[in-house]
């Protein structure tokens, strides 16, 4: 577990951060010079920004400890530059009072997401895999570092996609000139919710792309605007259209990037959502694992992006009537992305633990409906905190959360 401290002190310590890139799918990191320390609220200096660093998050480990090379590389990134754009990814079960159909599940993640689209937002770019092979002046980073073999594993794709979040880049590079006239037309249009026009400017972008793939990066970026296209129909409450997408999103990918290329278990794992909202669990449960399996292959079992599908995989769970199984993956789960943020290692600190609070109270969920009482009281109470900070008091999903808390209080009492 962590004390519920350590999460308010990640919120703060996403706020004014410095430039960096995480490939897509493995979270957005970010550097900084201090950072609250996760133990006692101490400022600790930090090494300079590193390829590895970026890629991989900070490191809290000094001198011959850490396997990140310390050379420093230039954080402005390079390549082509698109839209990068989060999906749905972690899914809530709600209140018990207030039982949904899976559809309605889905409808209420979304809406918690809506509430400002520019969390989901960040600047993406193609870098070549080839630079993050794990050597450095001709010596290899220590063989036996997840880090080493996280770098060996994404290396051998030509092209992997590094994305920094909106509000990073634009403390980062304040100069709007920075940005392509039309990606930073496509941002504005998401943050004012204009989905159509949105729309418009990703299908036109679609159409090069699909028409001349051999032109500049076209072809690798044809997956990522459908991908895009996808989760602005979702936003906008356009599921049927969405679901067509992100499966021609996912196969685009699968031709260009590879097939277990990081970038298809980004569209795989809302495919899995997507397909959860019809109740067909069985397809989301293979969709959803398919998706686990490349993550934790490129990304190491431990990683948040791992966590996230394991959250919707014990949806799955639940709903096919499995409640022990959703339990223990719940936790697991919860385990993970919570361990994620006492290392600090994401940028996107508010919607990083609206998703942990997520995972969390579904957990509580799993153990209100088995009679636990005393311990879903206490996960309700501790997450219920951090979700208002993120979202405020008047949000729904924090009614759905305080009515799980009063039944949990009135049965354990």
């Amino acid at each position: 577990g962590i004390d519920i401290a350590v999460l308010f002190k990640m919120v703060e310590g996403g706020r004014g951060l410095s430039s960096a890139g995480s490939p897509r799918g493995m979270g957005k990191t970010t550097h900084q010079s201090h950072l609250p320390s996760p133990i006692g609220g101490k400022q600790i200096a930090r090494k300079p920004l590193t390829l590895m660093t970026a890629v991989f998050g900070e490191c809290f480990c000094y001198g011959s400890r850490c396997p990140i090379p310390e050379e420093t590389v230039s954080s402005k990134p390079h390549g082509s530059q698109f839209v990068a754009l989060d999906g749905i990814e972690c899914l809530a079960l709600g209140a018990m009072t207030d039982e949904q159909t899976p559809k309605q599940r889905v409808i209420e993640t979304v809406r918690q997401l809506s509430t400002q689209p520019e969390r989901l937002i960040s600047v993406g770019y193609l870098m070549e895999g080839a630079e993050l092979a794990p050597t450095t002046n001709g010596s290899p980073i220590s063989a036996n570092t997840s880090t080493h073999r996280n770098m060996e594993a994404l290396a051998k794709y030509d092209r992997i996609t590094m994305s920094i979040p909106l509000e990073v880049w634009s403390n980062s590079y304040p100069n709007e000139r920075d940005l392509r006239r039309d990606v930073r037309k496509t941002i504005d249009h998401i943050k004012g919710k204009e989905f159509d026009l949105a729309l418009q400017e990703f299908d036109s972008r679609r159409k090069e792309q699909i028409g001349l793939p051999n032109q500049g990066e076209n072809k690798y970026l044809a997956g990522v605007t459908v991908h895009n296209m996808a989760v602005v129909n979702a936003l906008a409450g356009r599921d049927d259209v969405a679901l067509p997408l992100f499966q021609e999103a996912a196969k685009l990918k699968r031709r260009t990037f590879g097939k277990e290329h990081p970038e298809v278990a980004v569209s795989l794992d809302e495919i899995g959502i997507q397909l959860f909202a019809q109740e067909k669990f069985e397809e989301a449960l293979t969709v959803f694992n398919e998706a686990r399996t490349i993550r934790t292959k490129t990304l190491g079992a431990n990683h948040p992006k791992v966590a996230m599908v394991m959250n919707n995989i014990a949806c799955c769970n639940f709903q096919m009537g499995d409640s022990l199984a959703a339990l223990e993956t719940f936790k697991e789960a919860r385990d993970i992305q919570q361990q994620s943020l006492a290392m600090g290692s994401s940028a996107k600190a508010n919607l990083d633990l609206l998703h942990v609070a997520t995972t969390s109270c579904n957990y509580g969920y799993m153990h209100l409906r088995l009679k636990h009482y005393e311990e879903a009281q206490t996960i309700f109470e501790e997450n219920l905190l951090v979700q208002q900070s993120v979202l405020g008091d008047h949000h729904k999903t924090i009614k759905d959360t305080l009515s799980n808390l009063e039944i949990a209080s009135a049965f354990h009492s």
